[in-house]
């Protein structure tokens, strides 16, 4: 498990990730990912805003064949 924190700016783009937990080997894919996403624009009476979160990226290892 990943942890990301993301700043999405007014448009629904994420315009900062930072991996602040998880492995140091699959941090940076999860930061790309994070910066990758597209979000619905959010709004606060009627205004856009920008949001502030955390995603959570879940690593689950491959199953090896025999």
């Amino acid at each position: 498990k990943v942890e990301v924190y993301v700043v999405v700016n007014e448009n629904g783009r994420v315009v900062r990730a930072d991996a602040v937990s998880g492995h140091s080997l699959l941090r940076a894919t999860s930061e790309e990912a994070a910066r990758s996403a597209k979000f619905p624009s959010m709004t606060s009476n009627g205004q856009p805003v920008k949001v502030r979160g955390f995603l959570v990226f879940n690593f689950v290892p491959a199953a090896t064949s025999k």
